[in-house]
């Protein structure tokens, strides 16, 4: 009489189980990873990209500084009370397009810009470094200066400026490293910034 045993161990059906178990849990902790480094760089790009909006400010506080000292109008949409006709009207930008390309070198005393050929230097040579040294592809930042009393979102299609207001904000917005429709949901909501210039 023959007697029947049953085999000891794993079987082939349950080692495979087992294996797809594991390998969905390793690609899940790396997809992870992934996330939690795309949101690091967004952070630090982040980081930047307000230095730089701050470093403008402080441009046009010294360009303020200039036009007093040479005796010129003063509104830079810093303060209340804004005219179209003031030195302010040099940065405000309606589209993305860069700034034009100054005619004078007015880091040269001598070359002697007046209020708005230094207030287009000093615009367009921002969005230059901007778009340069931010370690991200030139395409992949688009930057304004506007006013806009709404604070509208900005995209990379549109800066969202409704044109009034009496204060300029300075908009910038960039599309990720390795930007692709699934890490577009986790960082689409923070790859921009705005600061509005204050006003002393």
């Amino acid at each position: 009489m023959l007697k029947s045993f049953k085999s000891a161990g794993f079987s082939l059906i349950e080692v495979m189980v087992a294996v797809a178990i594991v390998s969905g849990l390793g690609m899940a902790i790396y997809k992870l990873q992934l996330v939690s480094l795309a949101t690091s760089q967004q952070t630090i790009t982040k980081q930047l990209m307000l230095q730089y909006a701050d470093n403008l400010v402080n441009q046009m506080y010294a360009h303020e500084n200039f036009v007093v000292a040479t005796g010129g109008n003063t509104g830079l949409g810093l303060m209340p009370g804004y005219s179209s006709t003031t030195s302010n009207s040099a940065y405000i930008e309606t589209s993305y397009v860069s700034a034009a390309v100054p005619t004078k070198d007015c880091s040269v005393a001598a070359d002697g810009c007046n209020d708005s050929e230094l207030a287009n230097y000093l615009l367009n040579t921002w969005k230059t470094n901007l778009t340069t040294k931010a370690n991200l592809p030139s395409a992949n930042i688009k930057a304004i200066v506007c006013k806009d009393s709404a604070l509208g979102v900005p995209s990379m299609s549109s800066p969202n400026c409704n044109g009034s207001g009496t204060q300029l904000v300075i908009k910038i917005v960039w599309q990720p490293h390795n930007y692709d429709v699934e890490s577009s949901a986790l960082v689409s909501n923070n790859n921009y910034v705005m600061l509005r210039v204050p006003g002393r």
